[in-house]
């Protein structure tokens, strides 16, 4: 089997990544399964549980899917390659990320750049970040402006503080915008144009 980290050439992301690794047993096994071997993803931890949880309510990964603030491996985007594969489906899938590392060849197209509000998301029929950091707020403009639903995976950098702007954003927008807990107190939000929001009583 390859070496992981003969795709990495910075000895300070090599460390870092083997810090990550050898504490987060599942990562481990999903970077050395399917982006070094190709395997099966398994069905755990949060990116599993992410996906599992937006299939089962409302969202749609049929068509063209994009992951912002990747990270070095597009986790996310390996599930939903997985879904339509499996389904034979024909959408895209495309992950932004300036620290992206291409392994093996797969469907996903590689954006080793940031995502902006100017990134052209014409087509695209979901987007969705983990832990994107910086990039949360440019996920939910970008979204609310072309009306595309999106989830994030929180990232608690910034003490959730975006959760409140979201809410406003949305609060005058039709769709259903969601905020809740999932996996040991991970904080999530979803938006969904398309399902109308809860009534107040």
């Amino acid at each position: 089997m390859k070496d992981i980290f003969c795709f990495i050439n910075n000895e300070d992301v090599e460390k870092k990544l083997k810090e990550l690794m050898y504490c987060e047993m599942p990562m481990k096994v999903i970077i050395e399964n399917f982006f070094i071997n190709e395997n099966r993803l398994p069905n755990l931890g949060i990116y599993y549980n992410f996906f599992d949880y937006m299939t089962n309510n409302g969202f749609s990964f049929d068509g063209n899917v994009i992951e912002v603030g990747a990270g070095y491996f597009p986790t996310f985007s390996r599930y939903v390659e997985q879904y339509q594969n499996e389904n034979k489906l024909n959408g895209t899938i495309l992950a932004y990320d300036p620290k992206l590392i291409e392994t093996v060849p797969s469907r996903i197209e590689y954006h080793k750049e940031e995502f902006t509000e100017e990134t052209d998301v014409s087509g695209c029929s979901i987007l969705v970040g983990i832990y994107p950091c910086n990039c949360t707020m440019t996920i939910v403009r970008s979204a609310l402006k072309n009306n595309i639903p999106f989830g994030i995976v929180m990232c608690r950098c910034k003490n959730y503080s975006e959760i409140d702007e979201i809410k406003e954003l949305t609060e005058s927008m039709p769709g259903r915008c969601d905020v809740f807990c999932l996996d040991n107190n991970v904080l999530v939000v979803t938006y969904n144009p398309h399902v109308k929001k809860r009534v107040r009583i």
